[in-house]
């Protein structure tokens, strides 16, 4: 079971390290330098841990409170900053290590043989718990009152829960350990670590397949709606001369269910990529660019055949299933309705003849 516990703690320390590496491709914002120290700190607190294991008669246990109670500031003033809270003194939160700090200077209290030992001493753990605990409801509190409209919510409840979590077995381990429930103890802490691996992966997992997920994004900002993808001007300009041979050549609009993911299909482009291109070249969104296809058609058709056909047969020949829509898009392009624009056209007839 020992050599487990080592093998599961170097695994934290490996992948804290290495996360800890990563997030410097984020930048340097506060947010994400909070977040690269609660990592490190992370990496740091499992190395120390690891250490006990494999030196004999370690004495450096008391470190690890250190590492612990920086946890629960660390994650508030993270989740401060990522919903843009107020952040006056926050910082200040960060002298809370310097409890457990003096204790390990100045006193013996972390210099006893295990941390089960110092689990029983009341001036190390109580006051170590009951802030970190604090502090976590703290931050789930501040999560769900939040009413600002901030996409990966998702990612802070993951953080914080998680976290929660491990400090409930985390206090439980220490508990059968000081109750000199050894082998209990050993499997819980087996587990603790396991969940530990488990959360950083979440993080690295998510970090690799959506790199915009530690950031706090307003719904509401002024940032584009196309900010994340990599579309070039040429590539724009070639997608959308694409799209306008197969709406000349082929003219799928012709067809009533016609929809974004048959294009897709059609043209082998993906169906965000073309919705890109047509909002953004022609400022308009799918439906509408369809319809202004359809009502084109309607038009020629009608220019054609204004005296025999029926407005209910344009309507179904140009892909409309529907005479409330129909009408509405073809006034909007053309500013008449379909019975308005055929009587100009026989007025324009009439007028023809007549001046023959």
């Amino acid at each position: 079971m020992s050599y487990l516990i080592i093998a599961l703690l170097g695994m934290v320390v490996v992948q804290s390290f290495l996360f800890t590496i990563y997030l410097f491709k984020y930048g340097d914002d506060a947010k994400t330098s909070i977040l690269r120290i609660f990592t490190l700190v992370i990496g740091l607190h499992f190395f120390n841990l690891m250490l006990g294991r494999i030196i004999y008669d370690y004495q450096g246990y008391g470190l690890s409170w250190i590492f612990l109670s920086s946890y629960g500031p660390l994650i508030f003033i993270y989740v401060n900053y990522f919903l843009k809270k107020k952040r006056r003194f926050l910082l200040l939160h960060l002298l809370l290590p310097l409890y457990p700090l003096f204790l390990w200077a100045f006193t013996d209290k972390l210099h006893q043989e295990s941390s089960a030992d110092q689990y029983l001493d009341y001036w190390v753990s109580l006051p170590i718990y009951l802030s970190l605990f604090t502090y976590l409801f703290l931050s789930l509190g501040k999560i769900f009152q939040t009413t600002d409209k901030i996409a990966n919510l998702k990612w802070l409840k993951y953080l914080v829960i998680s976290m929660i979590c491990l400090v409930l077995v985390h206090t439980s381990v220490l508990w059968f350990y000081s109750s000199g429930k050894e082998e209990l103890a050993n499997w819980l802490y087996a587990g603790n670590i396991s969940y530990m691996i488990f959360f950083l992966t979440g993080m690295v997992f998510t970090a690799l397949s959506k790199p915009d997920f530690f950031q706090a994004i307003n719904t509401n900002s002024s940032r584009p709606k196309y900010f994340y993808t990599n579309l070039s001007s040429s590539q724009k300009k070639s997608i959308l001369g694409r799209l306008e041979s197969l709406m000349v050549q082929e003219k799928p609009y012709l067809l009533q269910d016609l929809t974004l993911e048959d294009v897709s299909e059609k043209l082998g482009i993906s169906k965000r990529h073309i919705s890109q291109v047509i909002n953004e070249k022609l400022q308009r969104n799918f439906k509408d660019y369809i319809n202004g296809y359809r009502i084109r058609e309607a038009t020629e058709i009608l220019e054609r055949n204004a005296r025999d056909i029926r407005i209910y047969e344009v309507m179904y020949d140009v892909g409309f299933n529907n005479k409330s829509s129909f009408n509405f898009s073809f006034k909007k392009f053309t500013g008449l309705t379909p019975r308005e624009y055929r009587k100009s056209i026989l007025l324009k007839e009439q007028k023809t003849i007549e001046n023959y």
